[in-house]
């Protein structure tokens, strides 16, 4: 019987040691990984953003690839749902609900175990990288409770879920990087002042360009003929072939000042040439931008330029680099009415500026 009440007694010292140790443990835990991407925005954010995509890269599914699987709601949009039902534990049943998303922004979905009865917030943010690369940081966080046993599992758990996390983003590189998988989707068609416009995610192009200040009292169509003029003029003697509709680069356009201005020809990536005193072969980096397709006179585009600001504030989207025009229709071919440019503005998500006082 001594035996026996010892035994006990130890028992009962361990018992009261682990829960007063679980007094210092963490009920609630976050866990994050990211992983950098070769392939194009809409390929990565669409592997995501649909649930019928996840299973491409996913690293339960492997678990269990007889889990039963059922989705609700239009694809992609807040309130969609996708519930599975597993027998093997490590995967279980549950759900994701979507709870918001923003293209090439973020996505949040609320992940719900319904075998345990809890919650946690899923949620991805994408970068888009120089050199065409995406940025993809995953991070679920929720709470275990406060009951000792289940800040104990949590040390547990947290481990295994940073090895999913970190399969699950492999898996997705491997498949976003698949040329087989990286096929374009088709751009929404939107309208900017009646006129079409796309967001789209454009590669980094090489340009031969001069550039140069006019101020914007003296600044017309003379510029662009006396400047194309001699960029083709290089061009010929240099044996540099233009690869696309002429562009006007505007670094900054003061309607009271000065024009800043580069006219260029698009090239070859591997295009060279002498050093010149005003003409410079550059790069025009990688981005996500606004494509408005403007069609009439060149005098007419000001009421178009002026309603992007205000179009964009609607969409939550900010100007993120300098604009360009590009020429699509030669003027002395097509009549002034029917002329095609693009105006390109590079975007990014509006950042929210938080309230800070008030100074007055």
């Amino acid at each position: 019987m001594k035996a026996l009440k010892k035994i006990l007694i130890s028992l009962l010292i361990i018992v009261v040691l682990l829960v007063v140790v679980s007094f210092f443990l963490p009920g609630d835990f976050k866990v994050e990984k990211q992983v950098v991407i070769k392939a194009p925005m809409e390929t990565v954010y669409s592997q995501i953003h649909d649930f019928r995509n996840v299973n491409h890269w996913g690293p339960w599914y492997e678990m269990d690839t007889a889990a039963e699987y059922t989705y609700e709601g239009e694809p992609g949009e807040v309130g969609s749902k996708m519930v599975w039902k597993s027998e093997n534990p490590k995967v279980g049943n549950g759900q994701l609900v979507r709870e918001s998303s923003e293209m090439g922004a973020s996505i949040v979905n609320k992940l719900v175990n319904l075998d345990a009865g809890n919650e946690a917030t899923d949620k991805y943010t994408f970068e888009q990288l120089e050199g065409g690369e995406v940025k993809v940081t995953w991070e679920v966080e929720g709470s275990f409770g406060n009951m000792p046993w289940h800040k104990y599992m949590l040390i547990i758990f947290k481990p295994m879920m940073e090895e999913m996390f970190e399969k699950g983003l492999a898996n997705l590189k491997t498949y976003a990087e698949d040329p087989a998988n990286q096929k374009p989707t088709e751009p929404e068609t939107m309208q900017v002042n009646g006129f079409d416009a796309q967001i789209m995610n454009i590669e980094e192009r090489t340009v031969v360009g001069i550039r140069t200040t006019i101020p914007a009292n003296e600044f017309d169509s003379s510029d662009f003929a006396e400047n194309y003029g001699k960029l083709g003029e290089f061009c010929g003697k240099n044996k540099i072939d233009p690869m696309g509709a002429p562009i006007a680069i505007y670094h900054s356009y003061d309607p009271e000042g000065m024009v800043d201005v580069t006219f260029a020809f698009p090239v070859a990536a591997d295009a060279t040439a002498p050093k010149s005193t005003d003409i410079t072969i550059m790069k025009v980096p990688a981005a996500q931008v606004l494509e408005i397709t403007y069609v009439g006179p060149y005098s007419g585009m000001e009421p178009t330029w002026m309603a992007v600001d205000g179009w964009l504030a609607e969409k939550g989207l900010m100007q993120a680099g300098e604009p360009w025009e590009e020429y699509i229709d030669d003027p002395a071919n097509v009549a002034e009415s029917e002329l095609r440019t693009k105006i390109v503005i590079p975007v990014s998500p509006k950042a929210e500026t938080p309230v800070v006082g008030n100074a007055g």
